[in-house]
Order: C-alpha cells, then sequence, then structure tokens
C-alpha cells in the first residue's frame, strides 16, 4: 500500500509476486524513474492506481519479462519510444489505463489490453510481435507518429471495438505472416497526408475485419499487397 505522494529516482525491480495500490487511487502516488524501467517485474503482480514515469531517453515506465502482470487506472509515461513492454512469455493485462507519449509492445507474449488509450507516440502506439496472442478491446489510439497498430511477426490478436484516430501512418498494419481478427472497429485518418491505407495488409499478413467503419482515409481505405489476404 502506497501513500500518496511523489516518489523520485523509483527503480522498482522485483521477481516476487505482489500487489501494489495507491491508497487513495488513480493521482495520488506519482513514480518517477530514470533507469531502464521504472518498474521491472517477472513474478505474478497487480498494480492498481499509480502513475508511472521514465524520464530517460531509452527507458521504460513498465518492463513485464516473463510472468503474469496485472495494471488496473494506472497512467505510464515516457520520454522515450516506449513506455510499455510485455516480453520473453509475460501475460500482460491493461485495464482502464493511460499510455502517453510511448508506446506499448508485445513481444512473445500474450494478454488483455481493455478500455486502454494509447496517445502521442512518436512511432507506433501499439506494436504485436513474434507470436503474441493478444485481445484488444474497447481501446482508442490516438496520434501515432507511425501505425496505430501493428500487427507482425506470426502474431494473432482479436481486436474488437477499438478506434484509431489520426494515425500518421496505417490505422491498422498487418505484415509478415500475421493474423489479425478485427471487429466493430474504427479507424479515422482525420484527412492527414499519408501514403498508408486505413487497413493495410502486406507481406503474407492475413486480416479477418468485420463490422468496421473506416472515415476520412489518407490514401486507400483498404490496401492488400505482397500476397496477403
Amino acid at each position: 500500500m502506497i501513500e500518496p505522494g511523489s516518489y523520485p529516482n523509483t527503480g522498482f525491480r522485483s521477481t516476487g509476486d505482489f500487489v501494489m495500490t495507491a491508497v487513495e487511487g488513480l493521482g495520488s502516488v506519482t513514480l518517477d524513474g530514470r533507469t531502464v524501467g521504472t518498474i521491472e517485474v517477472t513474478g505474478k503482480v497487480t498494480l492498481q492506481g499509480l502513475i508511472v514515469r521514465n524520464w530517460s531517453d531509452k527507458g521504460l515506465a513498465l518492463e513485464a519479462a516473463e510472468g503474469t502482470i496485472v495494471a488496473e487506472r494506472c497512467e505510464f509515461m515516457t520520454k522515450g519510444s516506449l513506455a510499455v513492454r510485455a516480453s520473453k512469455g509475460a501475460n500482460l493485462t491493461l485495464r482502464d489505463c493511460e499510455v502517453q507519449d510511448g508506446a506499448v509492445v508485445y513481444s512473445a507474449s500474450s494478454g488483455v489490453m481493455e478500455g486502454t488509450t494509447v496517445t502521442g507516440t512518436s512511432g507506433n502506439a501499439v506494436a504485436l510481435r513474434s507470436g503474441s496472442t493478444v485481445t484488444l478491446r474497447s481501446c482508442q489510439v490516438r496520434d501515432a507518429g507511425g501505425d496505430g497498430i501493428w500487427v507482425t511477426e506470426g502474431a494473432k490478436p482479436q481486436i474488437e471495438r477499438c478506434t484509431v484516430s489520426n494515425p500518421a501512418n496505417a490505422g491498422i498494419r498487418v505484415d509478415d505472416r500475421a493474423e489479425a481478427t478485427i471487429r466493430d472497429c474504427e479507424i479515422d485518418g482525420s484527412d492527414k497526408e499519408t501514403e498508408k491505407a486505413s487497413l493495410f495488409v502486406t507481406t503474407k499478413g492475413v486480416a479477418l475485419a468485420e463490422d468496421c467503419r473506416l472515415v476520412r482515409p489518407g490514401f486507400d481505405g483498404v490496401w492488400v499487397t505482397a500476397a496477403a489476404r
């Protein structure tokens, strides 16, 4: 249980199992770090109501390598390009969280993103890689500097009831043998000048899109190429 306050120079690393909770809820506790990861965990961990920031150009707010991690009603911010990363078989759930400025990456991992917002990234906002199996449900991805959601390297996500708005490149990109199921989603290009499509499927990627709405694409609504389906 963490009392209200700002905690500078946090570099929390643990292989144990625990629940870390802000006593007075979201906004009452801020953990600031400049290390490789402000929070690095590999056990069975639950984070609740925390603001977690990293001020290093190469640092992450949350690094989940192995383990089962659940973050509820948390905010993650970073100065670097990545804010949250799950890897090495980790199972990461982000529920009702906000991620600002840095991307969320699942690499050879699994989990759920639900009711979570990712905004203002310099590159791709959400990257699902290396065979990851992730469900994105009722998420918002806004103002990505690259692709909104990038599915690659054999990943097989379910993307449901999500909104991708104002990406610099593709709204959702599926490539490199990845297989994405996309249902009841909206991709809004906001008339931004881009050479990518709202839904871009390429390089042997496979996408099944049902009941989706594509608004103001910067290029094509749907673009399928390079042996994709």
